[in-house]
């Protein structure tokens, strides 16, 4: 396999979640997280008598944003919106309303359920706007489940993804239900009605979500810099230590078993060759038996990441 593309893919695993959670702590401790409106445009948090008396703009928003995908989808007409929709977010520039997103309220949080703007670079700044203080509002915790060409408004606009692992507890869903991709931190699978869907989670739905995400990331960060290094020590002629060997076999077994990893990116599998090689070679201890039996049950059941093209 190419070495350049291995050392692709291995990257993107850490891709920008890492990156994004710094970011708000930094921001956190710097004092940097404001609210102030980006060129005038105010954002304001709406119930249902508001939502009722400008209903016919938000709808008219929604439906612009989502001409081009399908049409909405999340409602079924604008009579079933106005009666089902309780929480909104608009944002208005010059007196007008210029972008909207709507709102479920969960236990402890809010979760978007739809986004909508004009045509105008005020309505992609009023998107931008919303999304801004979904992230930093403190009195209430807003987030989002995208896809698609939402997905790209919300990295577009700087949203903060969620660690893949995380999504069933934020979802408050089975396991069973969510299947994590394998090519990087931030996209899982949800069964819905029958069918498997790729999603990902942008916002903080809690403090103690945060804490966990920060923490997960961290834990699989810190065993990707211990693999390469480990992996880098066997390329320059050094055997893995048995203690190496059953670190790699550990881990790599806790991602597939408890966290649903099902595919091995390329260093993953190149460490797991290396360390059934010391186990082999090592004394024939219990633990050298117990761990060569892990590590050809995971070599056996956890097929190579295949490599996709990426178009930009």
């Amino acid at each position: 396999m190419d070495k350049k593309a291995i050392e692709l893919t291995d990257a993107n695993l850490e891709k920008d979640v890492r990156s994004s959670l710094k970011r708000i702590v930094e921001e956190q401790e710097n004092g940097n997280l404001s609210l102030d409106n980006v060129n005038g445009i105010n954002v304001e948090f709406i119930e249902r008598d508001k939502i009722l008396s400008v209903v016919d703009v938000i709808w008219e928003l929604l439906s612009i944003l989502h001409e081009n995908i399908g049409g909405i989808k999340t409602y079924k007409s604008k009579n079933q919106f106005a009666k089902i929709v309780k929480y909104a977010k608009i944002a208005c520039y010059n007196g007008e309303i210029v972008a909207c997103a709507t709102y479920r309220k969960m236990e402890d949080s809010f979760k978007m359920v739809a986004i909508g703007c004009n045509r105008e670079a005020s309505g992609k700044e009023g998107l931008q706007s919303i999304i801004k203080d979904d992230i930093l509002k403190a009195d209430y915790r807003f987030w989002a489940e995208v896809s698609g060409a939402i997905e790209h408004y919300f990295k577009k606009y700087n949203g903060y993804p969620m660690p893949n692992l995380l999504a069933p507890k934020i979802l408050q869903v089975s396991e069973e239900s969510i299947r994590i991709s394998s090519k990087d931190l931030e996209h899982y699978e949800r069964l819905i009605a029958d069918e498997w869907y790729e999603k990902m989670i942008f916002g903080i739905k809690s403090e103690e979500v945060f804490q966990e995400a920060l923490k997960a990331v961290d834990d699989y960060s810190k065993f990707m810099r211990d693999v390469n290094k480990i992996t880098e020590s066997a390329n320059n002629g050094l055997r893995y230590t048995l203690k190496q060997a059953v670190y790699i076999v550990e881990n790599i077994y806790r991602a597939h078993e408890e966290d649903g990893f099902n595919e091995l990116v390329p260093s993953w599998y190149e460490a797991l060759c290396e360390a059934k090689r010391t186990l082999i070679q090592s004394e024939k201890t219990q633990t050298a038996e117990d761990y060569l039996e892990y590590c050809d049950y995971l070599l056996e059941t956890m097929p190579i990441l295949k490599l996709h093209t990426l178009s930009v």
